[in-house]
């Protein structure tokens, strides 16, 4: 599962989301 979204996406909050997210995913994969 390679999860990678853009950068650009949602310059509000979303980023800290997508990235604990990220995280996430790859610590518990």
């Amino acid at each position: 599962m390679d999860i990678a979204p853009p950068p650009e996406r949602d310059q509000t909050g979303s980023q800290s989301v997508d990235r604990a997210l990220s995280l996430l995913s790859m610590v518990g994969r």
